[in-house]
């Protein structure tokens, strides 16, 4: 079978050949195709706006070495902003979880846990199966647990009342069966917290080389729509929802639209300009983007139905 890369088409229960999976939220096959990046596929429902990477490219181990793009050396020098993300995680969920046993799922190098464990109402285990978690160092409150998640639902017998996943959900294979896992681990009136990028965002538009859509292990891609409708259809109730990005994350995914033209001095003072009037405008609109789900993060919070 040949292959028409024109970004319009749908293609019918099939790529390259494959059968084609169905989508996890409303098990439609026909997809869009509607980004390429390098050998990878961007195909989108076009029912429900859930997006995935078909041929991911690359492994994990080269992204998080010790001199991969998300390595610590990378993480400590971004410090600042993740600090400034992880504040208001924290404050939408002080908002509606105000104490209880918390599982941190894929905690990374564990600054979230950290900062969440400075209110010592909250008991942490943090769960991290691939990086060493360098931020935790003697915390009473938080344990680490050095697991997947598949291998720790399957046997603990513990119940959470907030689970959260933070920049973790689009790197399963089964999104879906790991939100049916994480409600079986929830109290009866437990809440799941997840961020996941906004891949319908103003900053996937704008920016070229939008450095959230990672096709070297992000399998799935998040819209708000998508994201409430894998919530919805696996019985949650969503009790919050907005977008945001900070300014830092705006500007530097920005900048990548200009990484060829660093020797060229017209294209230099175009650059300026151009980046000038669009950040301007970005300051000015921001609150009104983020209304209209348009931030590059989407963050949510879903509460438990059922009484088990």
């Amino acid at each position: 079978m040949s292959v028409d890369y024109n970004l319009q088409k749908i293609y019918l229960g099939c790529w390259e050949g494959k059968k084609m999976q169905r989508c996890l939220t409303c098990e439609n096959v026909d997809y869009k195709l509607i980004k390429t990046i390098g050998k990878a596929h961007i195909l989108e429902c076009p029912n429900c706006s859930l997006a995935f990477t078909d041929n991911v490219t690359s492994t994990k181990q080269k992204l998080y070495g010790k001199s991969g793009p998300y390595s610590f050396a990378g993480y400590k020098n971004n410090e600042d902003n993740q600090i400034k993300r992880i504040e208001r995680f924290i404050e939408a969920i002080r908002s509606l979880v105000l104490s209880g046993r918390v599982l941190d799922v894929g905690g990374g190098y564990g600054l979230f846990s950290k900062e969440l464990a400075v209110h010592s109402e909250y008991t942490i285990d943090c769960l991290e199966p691939n990086l060493s978690v360098r931020y935790i160092d003697g915390e009473k409150n938080i344990k680490v647990l050095k697991k997947s998640f598949e291998s720790f639902a399957k046997k603990t017998k513990k119940k959470y009342d907030l689970i959260t996943f933070i920049d973790v959900l689009e790197h399963f294979h089964n999104p879906d069966e790991i939100i049916v896992q994480a409600k079986k681990l929830l109290t009866k009136k437990g809440h799941l917290f997840i961020v996941a990028p906004n891949y319908q965002s103003l900053m996937a538009k704008l920016c070229k080389n939008w450095a959230w859509w990672m096709v070297e292990d992000h399998y799935y891609h998040f819209s708000p729509k998508s994201l409430r409708s894998l919530l919805l259809n696996n019985g949650f109730r969503i009790e919050y929802a907005t977008t945001f990005e900070t300014f830092l994350d705006f500007k530097k995914n920005l900048d990548g639209n200009y990484l060829r033209r660093r020797n060229d001095y017209w294209l230099k003072i175009k650059k300026i300009l151009s980046e000038a009037l669009t950040l301007a405008g970005y300051l000015i609109t921001r609150p009104i983007l983020w209304s209209f789900q348009k931030g590059g993060l989407i963050l949510m919070i879903a509460k438990k139905n059922g009484k088990s």
